[in-house]
């Protein structure tokens, strides 16, 4: 890619990019160290917006970006071991047991867990239908709200019995 005037870095691989990328670098690991280059020249050119670049604030940015990104993958893996417990019918209290990096790993071993903890099938996602009284009140075959019927008719029951 050209360089069009607006002091931007150029995109394109050299061979030694492709040397470092072979030898198990991520993809974000080389853009961060292009960028780290990138700013390192800019502030030995003198450009003031890259001066602090090496400097406390910026280290103190990477490291709470790291943090931030650990706190996420940990977030992300919280989840998918809740899926793989609900998927298996345990309870979420024993999603932390499980182990594994992929969601199938994970979904394997809550299938595991479900088998020792005994439960056969998985959980049902339907909600039991409420049941709605029908009753009637002791007093009488209509069924009666108010206080004092209540009150009346528990008191005759107790003294009955």
């Amino acid at each position: 890619m050209a360089d069009h005037g607006n002091n931007s870095p150029s995109l394109k691989k050299s061979s030694g990019e492709d040397a470092q990328m072979q030898s198990g670098e991520t993809v974000t690991e080389s853009v961060n160290a292009h960028v780290r280059e990138h700013a390192e020249r800019k502030a030995r050119e003198g450009d003031e917006r890259y001066a602090d670049y090496g400097g406390p604030v910026a280290a103190k940015l990477r490291t709470e970006l790291a943090d931030v990104q650990k706190e996420l993958a940990d977030y992300k893996a919280q989840l998918a071991r809740y899926q793989a417990a609900s998927k298996a019918g345990i309870p979420l209290a024993h999603a932390d047991r499980l182990k594994g990096e992929t969601p199938e790993e994970l979904e394997a071993d809550a299938a595991s867990l479900a088998k020792g903890l005994g439960s056969s099938r998985p959980l049902s996602k339907a909600r039991p239908a409420p049941s709605v009284g029908g009753g009637v009140d002791a007093v009488g075959d209509t069924p009666s709200l108010d206080p004092m019927k209540l009150a009346t008719a528990v008191l005759n029951r107790i003294k009955s019995h």
